[in-house]
Order: C-alpha cells, then sequence, then structure tokens
C-alpha cells in the first residue's frame, strides 16, 4: 500500500520525535541520576602543576602556530597585491589613471 504522507513530513514527525525522546531522556536523568559528591575530589598539587604545565605548552604551540599563519597570510596578501591597470575600475566606480 502507498501512503499520502509527503516525504517532507515524515522528515518533520521524525525530527520531532528525535527531539522529544533527547528531552525526555534529559529530564529521566537529571530528576533520577545522581552524581556522588565523595567522588569528586579536589585535585593533588602535583595534578594541579602538571595540568598548568601541558595548559601553558598548549597556548605555546597554538600561539607560535598563529604567528606562522599571519606570517603566511600577510605574504599571501603580498603577492595577490598586484598593481592595478590604467582603465579599470575601483570598487567604487571611478577610474584610475
Amino acid at each position: 500500500m502507498s501512503s499520502n504522507i509527503s516525504l517532507g513530513l515524515i522528515v518533520l514527525i521524525t525530527i520531532v520525535t528525535a527531539g522529544a525522546a533527547v528531552t525526555i531522556g534529559f529530564s529521566i536523568v537529571k530528576m533520577f541520576g545522581c552524581i556522588e559528591d565523595e567522588k569528586l575530589r579536589p585535585m593533588d598539587r602535583e595534578q594541579e602543576q602538571y595540568m598548568r604545565e601541558v595548559r601553558t605548552r598548549n597556548q605555546r604551540a597554538i600561539y607560535w602556530h598563529s604567528g606562522d599563519v599571519a606570517r603566511a597570510s600577510h605574504a599571501e596578501t603580498e603577492r595577490t597585491n598586484l598593481p592595478r591597470r590604467v582603465g579599470l575600475s575601483s570598487i567604487d566606480g571611478r577610474n584610475k589613471t
């Protein structure tokens, strides 16, 4: 048997149903799920120091990488900034000579 429901309506019903399922699941976990506070303990000083070192290394790597990207971008801009030819219109519509 063929159905008279369009494909777009089927997709819409599927998306709405999935959203409702996610919302219901979140509500159930929020109401009945529990996190034991005893398992969440503060970090040791050694762990904090290690995490600080890793964060610093990552920030330095990102900084140097962004500098490489900026230099490459500047070089690309310099290569593509060719002098204008006589008679070509600029952006505002005036001719430059």
